[in-house]
């Protein structure tokens, strides 16, 4: 779920997203059961939210919303109940992010 308005100077082309959210997923995101696919996560916190906001994922999983923000250079808290969860989180974290562009 997402919540707020898109920030004033940007918009969404349409007014849905489409993405396939099937799980093909390969790293420590495959141990959870509903991992979101990072290009849509990524997509909607640069369209939702301003570089110097903060993002909140009340409900981490896998970590997605976390790893996103880390490669956007953008800041943000993630609360997450499971433990198993949260291992997989701080390990996605850990990963370098290299820059190919």
């Amino acid at each position: 779920m997402l919540y707020g308005k898109i920030p004033k100077g940007k918009r969404l082309p349409q007014d849905y997203i489409l993405e396939n959210t099937l799980n093909f997923k390969k790293g420590p995101e495959a141990e959870h059961p509903c991992p979101k696919p990072l290009n849509l996560i990524m997509r909607l916190i640069d369209t939702f939210s301003l570089d110097d906001e903060i993002i909140l994922d009340p409900f981490l999983g896998s970590g997605t919303t976390l790893v996103a923000t880390k490669i956007l250079g953008r800041k943000a808290i993630g609360i997450e109940i499971s433990e198993r969860y949260c291992k997989i989180s701080v390990d996605r974290l850990k990963q370098d992010i290299l820059d190919f562009t």
